[in-house]
């Protein structure tokens, strides 16, 4: 996880409104030492990422699915022991764990396919965030959470744990007080980069690469 950062979580049977819970003693609590380390690289591509968001350089690259990784990480760990299933559809798990295709997935061990994964938020208007806070809702619909909306360093992710189904404009799988700006965002699909630009002038690029 990202040791200088929140998460603030809404959506949740324990978090019917928006609360801040520290990612070093949420993590602590549900993996060992030996399955910590052995996600200290998705770790570091999560850090990478976030850094890159808030202090942009000309460019950097990042491992797309260790990104992916890392976003389901944060999920499962925020969602375990809850009321709902992780996954949409999926065999085994539980109301509150996930199933064995996600833990191969965090693990490294099998990539996200049939249009689950990473999808970007194209937004017309920009969003001002605390630097050093995520926030993260999922979206959760007869007790099966088919994704996640994440807000890093002020830009829009979705995790789509939904196979088979691109999903739509966030306005339309979730109906609600969505912002406009964020209810008919383009949604873009691993993208292959962003072009990051901070209100000082600042700017720079983040590659994503998805081995292909």
């Amino acid at each position: 996880m990202l040791p200088e950062t929140n998460v603030t979580v809404m959506g949740f049977d324990w978090c019917p409104t928006w609360t801040k819970v520290g990612v070093s003693s949420l993590t602590s609590k549900i993996l060992c030492r030996r399955h910590n380390s052995l996600l200290s690289s998705v770790d570091e591509v999560g850090l990478l990422v976030s850094r890159s968001l808030r202090d942009p350089a000309d460019s950097r690259s990042v491992l797309g699915f260790d990104f992916e990784r890392w976003l389901l990480k944060t999920l499962i760990n925020i969602s375990i022991g809850g009321d709902a299933r992780i996954g949409i559809g999926m065999a085994g798990g539980a109301l509150g764990i996930a199933p064995p295709y996600l833990v191969d997935v965090a693990f490294g061990n099998l990539n996200l396919t049939h249009r689950m994964g990473l999808y970007f938020l194209r937004c017309i208007e920009p969003y001002g965030a605390n630097p050093g806070e995520i926030m993260c809702t999922p979206f959760v619909r007869d007790a099966e959470i088919g994704g996640a909306l994440f807000l890093i360093a002020g830009m829009y992710f979705f995790l789509s744990l939904n196979p088979g189904h691109a999903p739509s404009r966030i306005g339309e799988m979730a109906r609600g007080s969505w912002p406009g700006h964020l209810a008919t965002a383009e949604l873009v699909y691993r993208p292959e980069y962003l072009r990051v630009q901070m209100r000082d002038g600042r700017d720079g690029v983040i590659n994503f690469d998805w081995g292909t």
